[in-house]
This record gives structure tokens, C-alpha cells and sequence, in this order.
């Protein structure tokens, strides 16, 4: 059965009952509450007249009870009582002197009536009225006339006129609601039901073709107004079909496009490497996907803008496509810094690497960013290069890009700016990974970590003068973890936080402990990871730590990366401040290695710069490390900073960092990271 056989018969059916219902219901509320507020008002004058009726009887016979009082009559005071119970509805009379004692009394039972059960508890089965009577002569009192009122009569007279009124109300609703649903189906149901037969006939395609009637006498009110905007309605839907058809074309194109960069986006790359890897069947040929991931992307946006970020995007997706476009079946963007590359045809999976290779030389070329009013940017980028290859790694499009993405996710945690296959063992790895992640999570609890202190030594004397903490983890089985694989999974899952509060505090402990044995003005070097420097709690929980070790006044300092800073200079600035308002002392971490600036070495509370050990390394064979490290010193000293070289192995470096003016120096030279104790036990008869 049809929507258009359904609609005429059924609808106006339901739409009448509904009104019906709702209008009795309303009607009938009204009706009730009416009646029943005139049933009361008739209950009130009911007893009010039997209030009146007992008054009157009592003052008709209040002349004969006086005289008989004053005469003390009784035969004249039993004709008062048996005048009064001459009325029917009396039921109890008494005259009686001052004292209480009757001079006259009489009583009959309540009479009968089948609805007493009901008036009696509206009224009472019977009402007590009293007159005291006084001398007229002097006042003196004479006694009292008391009466009972039978209510059974009133009761009666009172149950007939609320049957009159109940009657009366029902009626008139009877009549109300009858008037009003003839009123209401054809002012209403019926021109509603011709409205719904006539909307059965238009084509949702083409809603324009047919409009909707109007009765005449509804033209011109809301009815006619209703029909008047559908069919408006109407007309404009079958308008934004015709241009909603139009754009559907237009749109089919662009759903497939990346509205950046111009390629190709994750759809579009589907139905393209879904054809390729047809061919490659057929033709019985390897295709290789690299998925490209840039590295540190995410601090261009922070320190520059979105804009240059974008143009930084549109820039690499330019040379890419215009360099190797000879090469690539495929090229095309997933999102934010994440491509994919396509190249079929592969003999081996050697040409996939020299592909890969490729575009990581192509990065490597530093890209010029114009700025207006400004001077060009220069932007160097790393990236790091899943490479998954068909049919060897995966049969279908969905896993070799999935697969991709896991690959370039691990060589981006093995060392960017890199290259990396995938192979069978990828899901172990990440399934590694994650059982690594549970076990970091309770390596605090079941004391797996542990902190090794390595010294640190002033070049001019040859005097250690501090130790840098360094956190180790000694794995459940044994293993003792690299820190450049935990230490990055903690920052990742947020776990850094109570690690590094806990390295502060063991950190602080141990230098206390050699505080108090007699090695005097040691200085303890805790690193701070980017996610503590941005930890709300940071100042109060070195304070407490301070407080509960009594830490001398510089002798705690913390060493924090230029990654941490750059990503919101003026936000670390301000905590740094607060962190110096606390006693501790400032350095910057592998310095070099970042986005080294003058800038903001003049707006932080600094006091040291570590240079990292890259360049410390080559200092005697590469001219340009020295000339970097000299740089870097002269730049330090003229800002009032203390340079502490890092990777010091030979006496000829730590000879050249000398003469060069670095303050201080750690490496192997002087030895490795070691516990406490032994460090206190090789090195703590030099501080005397």
C-alpha cells in the first residue's frame, strides 16, 4: 500500500480524535472545577441557614423561657421545649437554670435518610445552639436555652441542588464539546486533510511542479499563509536541486584534491594506488609506498605562524612533484605534514631507497620564506620515510598505507631525518612498544629506575665543581633500557611529569647527603623535559623539595632543552623567572642543535650554556666545530653566561676548550655517569 492510498482515509481520522480528546479534556477540567466551586458555595449557605433557622427559633422562644426562668415554672417551661421540638427538624431541647439543673428537657432520635452517611460528614449529624438569658429587670442571669438542629433535612436539600448542578455542568459540556468539534473539523481537520491528500502527489525530484490547494475562506488567514510558504518552500527546494546537481559534478572532483597543497588527498590516493596495484598484478611488478613525515614541523607552526607553516607545505609538495614527477606514479597528502609516495615498476627494493633518499636530500635544501617587511626566512626540514613495498609487505591499498604510517611512526622514534622498511616483525615492534609503555608506568612503583651521576669539571683547575643526575631504568628482566627509548616514551605518555619530580628528588637527597659528609659547594644538574617545564605544579614542588633538603642557594640547577624553550619563549620566560625567584640556577642544554638565537638568549634568566658534545667532538679535525664552539663562548661571555662543553674524551679537546675560554667540561675524560657513592669515593678529595 502507497503513502498516496494511506493519506486520505487514515489522517483526518487520528487528527479529529486527537482534537476531540483534547478539547473534552479541557472542557470537562473546566466543567468539574465550575460545579464543583458551586457545590461548595452551596454547602456554605447550607449551614449558614441552619446557622439562621436555630438563631430564629431561639429568639421566638426566648420571652416565654425568660418568664418561666424567673417564675421557675415548670409546666410553662415543658410547653417552650415541646413548642420547639414541634419543628422537625429540631431533635434536642433544654431549658435549665444557672446552676445546670433542667427546668425543662426533651429528646428525640436523629431522623432516617439514605444519604445521611454522606451529609453527616459534610455537616455533622446535628448542630448545638445555645441563648443565655438574663433578667430584664436588674441583669441577673436566669439560665440558658439550648437547642440541637437535626442536619438531615439541610443534608437532603443540599444533595438535591448539587445532583442540579452536576446535571447542569455535564449537560452544558456535552453541548460545548459537541459545538466545538464540528467547529474544529471543518475549520480545521478537513482543509488539513485535502492538504495532506494534495501533498501526496508531488514528486520529491521535482517538489515545484505541483503546489497546494487553499479553501477560499482560508486564504487569507494562517492556514492560507502555511500553504502559501510550502509552496514557496517547494518551488526554492526544486531550485537548490538543480544547483545542488551542478555542484555534485563540480564537488565529485574536489572531494578527491587537497585544497592546499593541490594533490591528490586520501581518497583520491586510494582509487589511484587500488589502479596501480591492478597493473602491478597483471604485470607481475613490485610498487613501492613511502609514507613522508616531517620532523619538527609542529615547532615551525608554533614559533613563526600557520601561514608560513602552509607555504613551508605548498613549497615542499612543489618541489617534490616538479623534481620527481618523472619517477612517481603517485603523489599526495593525508594530512597535516604526512605525504605518500607511489613508484611502481621496481625491480628491487634498492631503487625504493634511492627514491627515499631523494627526497630526503630535496628537504635537506633549506627552503627561503619571504616575509613582507621582514627578511626571508630561511627553513630547514628533516623527515622520516616509511617504505612498504607490494606484494611482499601487503596485498591491498588499506594495509600498505597503514603499514606506511607504523613504519615512518618507528623511524621517527629510532632517529629522524631517516629512511625505514618495513618488515614482518613491524607489529611485534609495536606490540613491544606498548608492553614497554605498561611497564614504564610501574617502573617508579617497583623501583626499576635508579639515577647515576657523571661529574662535571672546572677547565682552569681541574676542580669537580658538580655532577650532572642521569636517569637509568633497569628493566624487569634484567635490561638495563637506553634512556634515548625511554626517556621519549615517557614524554609521550605523559608519564615524564612524576618521573622527573622524583629524579629532582632523589637528585636533591644525594646532594644533601654529600652536603653534609664535607663536600662543600657541589652543584647538582637535573635535565627538565618540555612537558615539566609547562607543568602547573613545577614551582611547588621544587620549593618543597628545597625546603625539605635545605638545598644551598645555587647549588640546584636545571638544565633545559632549546626545543622546550623555542616552542613559547615568552611562556618559558616567565616560568624560568619564577624558577630563579626559588634559588635555582638556569642552563640550556645541548645547545647548537636547535634553533639557536640570540633573541631569546637575551630575554631568558639564563646562567649557563652546555654545548652539545657534536661539536665538541670534531673540534680537532673540523676547523668550522671550533670555530662554532668559539663562537658560542664569546657569545655566552658576553651575555654573562658560564659554557660547560659537553663530550670532553681527550686531554687535546679539553686542551682546546681551555684556550678557547670554556669554563667547564664533562665527558669520559673525566668519567662515566657512576652512583653517588663512587663518585664521592674517586672525586671528592679533589674539592678540598
Amino acid at each position: 500500500m502507497t503513502a498516496n492510498e494511506i493519506a486520505p482515509a487514515a489522517r483526518p481520522a487520528r487528527l479529529s480524535s486527537m482534537l476531540l480528546r483534547w478539547v473534552l479534556l479541557v472542557a470537562l477540567g473546566v466543567g468539574i472545577t465550575m460545579s464543583l466551586v458551586q457545590i461548595v458555595r452551596c454547602a456554605v449557605v447550607t449551614k449558614e441557614q441552619a446557622r439562621e433557622k436555630a438563631h430564629q427559633l431561639l429568639d421566638v422562644s426566648a420571652g416565654a423561657a425568660r418568664q418561666a426562668l424567673e417564675n421557675n415554672n415548670a409546666a410553662v417551661a415543658g410547653q417552650v421545649v415541646s413548642s420547639l421540638l414541634a419543628q422537625s427538624s429540631l431533635r434536642y431541647a433544654r431549658l435549665a437554670s444557672p446552676d445546670g439543673l433542667p427546668l425543662a428537657e426533651r429528646v428525640r432520635p436523629l431522623q432516617h435518610s439514605a444519604l445521611r452517611f454522606l451529609t453527616d460528614r459534610l455537616f455533622g449529624a446535628e448542630q448545638h445552639f445555645y441563648l443565655d438569658l438574663d433578667s430584664k429587670r436588674d441583669g441577673a442571669r436566669l439560665g440558658r436555652l439550648e437547642i440541637s438542629l437535626d442536619m438531615a433535612a439541610s443534608g437532603a436539600a443540599f444533595m438535591r441542588e448539587a445532583g442540579v448542578i452536576l446535571l447542569t455542568g455535564m449537560l452544558g459540556l456535552v453541548i460545548l464539546v459537541t459545538g466545538l468539534s464540528l467547529v474544529l473539523q471543518a475549520l480545521l481537520t478537513r482543509p488539513l486533510a485535502r492538504m495532506v491528500v494534495g501533498m501526496s502527489y508531488i514528486d520529491p525530484q521535482r517538489p515545484g511542479k505541483h503546489q497546494l490547494g487553499i479553501a477560499r475562506e482560508h486564504r487569507h488567514n494562517e492556514l492560507g499563509l502555511w500553504v502559501d510558504r510550502v509552496n514557496q518552500l517547494l518551488r526554492a527546494i526544486e531550485h537548490i536541486n538543480e544547483l545542488r546537481e551542478e555542484a555534485e559534478e563540480n564537488l565529485q572532483n574536489l572531494s578527491h584534491v587537497d585544497f592546499l597543497t593541490g594533490l591528490p588527498n586520501r581518497l583520491g590516493l586510494q582509487g589511484r594506488l587500488d589502479s596501480i596495484l591492478t597493473r602491478a598484478r597483471q604485470e607481475n611488478k613490485a610498487v613501492a609506498v613511502m609514507c613522508i613525515g616531517l620532523d619538527g614541523f609542529k615547532s615551525i607552526n608554533e614559533r613563526y605562524s600557520f601561514q608560513l607553516g602552509d607555504w613551508v607545505l605548498r613549497s615542499f609538495a612543489q618541489r617534490v612533484g616538479g623534481q620527481l614527477s618523472a619517477e612517481l606514479d603517485s603523489f599526495a597528502r593525508l594530512g597535516g605534514d604526512q605525504f605518500i609516495l607511489i613508484h611502481s615498476g621496481l625491480e628491487n627494493s634498492y631503487q625504493a631507497a634511492v627514491l627515499a633518499q631523494k627526497v630526503l636530500f630535496l628537504l635537506h635544501q633549506p627552503f627561503r620564506v619571504p616575509q613582507e617587511g621582514k627578511g626571508d626566512v630561511m627553513i630547514r626540514l628533516g623527515a622520516s620515510v616509511g617504505i612498504t613495498l607490494f606484494p611482499s609487505d601487503a596485498q591491498t591499498s588499506e594495509l600498505l598505507l597503514q603499514k606506511a604510517e607504523q613504519t615512518m611512526r618507528l623511524s621517527k622514534m629510532g632517529g629522524r631525518n631517516r629512511y625505514q622498511f618495513y618488515v614482518a616483525s613491524i607489529d611485534q615492534q609495536l606490540r613491544e612498544r606498548r608492553q614497554m609503555e605498561l611497564d614504564l608506568e610501574t617502573a617508579l612503583a617497583k623501583k626499576e629506575l635508579f639515577l647515576l651521576y657523571q661529574p662535571q669539571v672546572e677547565l682552569a683547575t681541574g676542580k669537580v665543581i658538580g655532577a650532572e643526575a642521569l636517569l637509568r631504568w633497569r628493566h624487569k628482566n634484567g635490561e638495563v633500557v637506553s634512556p634515548d627509548i625511554f626517556i621519549p616514551l615517557a614524554e609521550q605518555t605523559g608519564a615524564i611529569v612524576k618521573m622527573g619530580e622524583w629524579v629532582l628528588e632523589q637528585a636533591s637527597e644525594q646532594l644533601r647527603i654529600w652536603t653534609d659528609i664535607g663536600w662543600q659547594d657541589m652543584r647538582m644538574a637535573v635535565n627538565l623535559s618540555a612537558a615539566q617545564l609547562h607543568y602547573d605544579g613545577l614551582e611547588g614542588s621544587i620549593q618543597r623539595i628545597i625546603e625539605t633538603y635545605q638545598i644551598p642557594a645555587g647549588c640546584l640547577e636545571l638544565e633545559i632543552t632549546e626545543t622546550s624553550l623555542v616552542q613559547d619563549v615568552e611562556m618559558a620566560r616567565k616560568k624560568l623567572l619564577s624558577l630563579r625567584q626559588l634559588g635555582v640556577a638556569i642552563a640550556i642544554d645541548d645547545f647548537g642543535t636547535g634553533h639557536s638565537s640570540l633573541a631569546y638568549l637575551k630575554r631568558l634568566p639564563l646562567d649557563k650554556i652546555k654545548i652539545d658534545r657534536s661539536f665538541v667532538q670534531e673540534m680537532e679535525s673540523s676547523t668550522e666545530d671550533a670555530t662554532i664552539v668559539r663562537t658560542i663562548v664569546e657569545l655566552s661571555h658576553s651575555l654573562q653566561l658560564k659554557v660547560l662543553a659537553e663530550g670532553v674524551e681527550t686531554r687535546a679537546t679539553e686542551h682546546l676548550l681551555a684556550e678557547l675560554g670554556c669554563d667547564e667540561g664533562q665527558g669520559y675524560l673525566y668519567g662515566k655517569p657512576v652512583t653517588g657513592e663512587t663518585l664521592l669515593d674517586h672525586y671528592g678529595r679533589f674539592s678540598d
